[in-house]
């Protein structure tokens, strides 16, 4: 290829040089008229031709110089050439160990994509194995008890943490103090229609709204059983307990508990009075705060009764709106401060068991879990299980402590206490008469006394 362009810059040459000199030639082989020689001319046309001849050298260099210049471009393509061979020979090698690279993250890609579909499926298993998070039932309890009194103060925040425990927290038990949520006396209404969930109070508020006879007997029946555990036995193991659960389902509420208050030391059968009472005539005239079987003997013994809430009473008692008035246990008349403002403490000592309930709204009570209906429902028994032997044993601490601070102690007769005794289950056998129901309850109730030797 080289030798090529070669011949042909040297065929460009000649043919330069043959037209460069052809004039010349050509004025040299014209003829000439004899004697005429025209030395001018023939001076110009030969410096004409010098000028063309030095021209044709001028370009014959030029071309020189681009064929010697042509001639190192084509040297250096040469190598270039031969370098870009080596280059595209690497190039191509290392093409193909790229090519084997991409091959083998081709089968790692497909080996990971095969790993992330299984874990993918394995965490879509686990998702589903997950158990959605557990529902919070968020519930509220009305006390009638207030600080200061052992339920509030002990047992009922003992009874929520089991609740809380038990449930791991899915039951959240909220414990509001009397007249917070509702009026004391709208209690039963206010769980009946929802407006409260659970309520921890007592039967003698209403009642009334049971067959007649039954709430009174239920709150509280003197001179029956003096033990908190036959209490019990009755109210969970006998027909009068089935009873008393009818009764309250057929008023819109389902009783989950009965808390029995031991009469030990005259619990609620003691009186804080204003003036001492020695014999029953003492008792006439006196302006009483009382409930149930109590009340009416009370006012068959010359009382003048009246309801009041407890959280009145003190001031009550200090006004000369009441004299008297019969609640709760020692420890409770002690740390409401009774004894200082009324410091007879009047024991007729009656033996007899008093109520208080557990009962709850049958709609939020079935709305929940079964394991929450347990939990609850066993919650409410253990708490009448937990509080007497704590009542029983406050009321000695609490009465030595009322006497210490000036409060004086009165015990009626044995006669008396037989008086009031005839009077009450008169009242108690007259009530139940009325009723087929109350008169059925009675009857249960007669027949276990018989059993324990409280009746021949």
């Amino acid at each position: 290829m080289k030798n090529k362009r070669l011949l042909t810059l040297f065929g460009s040459i000649c043919l330069v040089l043959v037209l460069a000199v052809s004039p010349f030639m050509a004025a040299c082989a014209a003829p000439v008229e004899p004697g005429v020689v025209d030395v001018a001319k023939l001076q110009r046309e030969v410096t004409s031709l010098e000028k063309e001849v030095a021209s044709g050298e001028k370009e014959i260099a030029s071309l020189k110089g681009k064929i010697t210049t042509a001639e190192a471009k084509a040297s250096t393509s040469e190598k270039e050439a031969a370098a870009s061979k080596k280059e595209i020979a690497a190039a191509e090698k290392e093409m193909a160990a790229l090519e084997k690279e991409k091959t083998a993250a081709e089968k790692e890609i497909a080996s990971l994509e095969g790993e992330v579909s299984t874990a993918e499926k394995e965490i879509t298993s686990l998702e589903a194995a997950v158990p959605e998070p557990a529902k919070v039932y968020e519930w509220r309890l009305q006390s009638m008890r207030y600080v200061g009194t052992s339920d509030w103060d002990i047992h009922l925040p003992r009874m929520r943490d089991w609740v809380t425990d038990m449930s791991d927290g899915r039951l959240d038990l909220t414990l509001y103090l009397p007249e917070t949520l509702v009026g004391t006396f709208e209690l039963f209404d206010a769980v009946a229609v929802g407006t409260v969930d659970m309520a921890h109070t007592t039967p003698i508020y209403w009642g009334g709204m049971l067959p007649s006879g039954l709430g009174a007997m239920y709150w509280c029946t003197p001179f029956s059983l003096e033990r908190g555990e036959e209490f019990q036995y009755l109210c969970w193991e006998t027909r009068w307990g089935e009873i008393i659960r009818e009764e309250y389902a057929k008023l819109g509420v389902t009783l989950l508990g009965y808390g029995p208050w031991p009469g030990t030391g005259g619990s609620y059968g003691c009186l804080n009075s204003t003036r001492p009472i020695y014999t029953l005539d003492d008792f006439a005239g006196l302006k009483m705060r009382s409930f149930g079987f109590f009340a009416k003997m009370f006012a068959e013994l010359g009382c003048e009764i009246t309801e009041m809430l407890i959280g009145e009473a003190y001031t009550g008692l200090a006004m000369g709106t009441i004299e008297a008035l019969s609640f709760g246990s020692p420890r409770d008349h002690y740390m409401a401060g009774f004894h200082e403002v009324a410091p007879y403490w009047i024991s007729p000592d009656p033996p007899f068991i008093s109520c208080q309930d557990m009962y709850v709204n049958p709609d939020a009570f079935n709305a929940l879990p079964d394991d929450l209906q347990a939990i609850l429902t066993l919650a409410a028994r253990a708490f009448t299980f937990d509080t007497p032997p704590t009542w029983a044993y406050e009321d000695g601490i609490y009465l030595e402590k009322m006497v210490e601070e000036g409060a004086t102690v009165i015990n009626l007769s044995t006669a008396d206490r037989v008086i009031m005794k005839e009077i009450m289950w008169r009242f108690i056998e007259e009530d139940a008469a009325a009723d087929p129901v109350a008169t059925e309850a009675l009857n249960v109730m007669k027949e276990y006394m018989r059993l324990w030797g409280y009746l021949d």
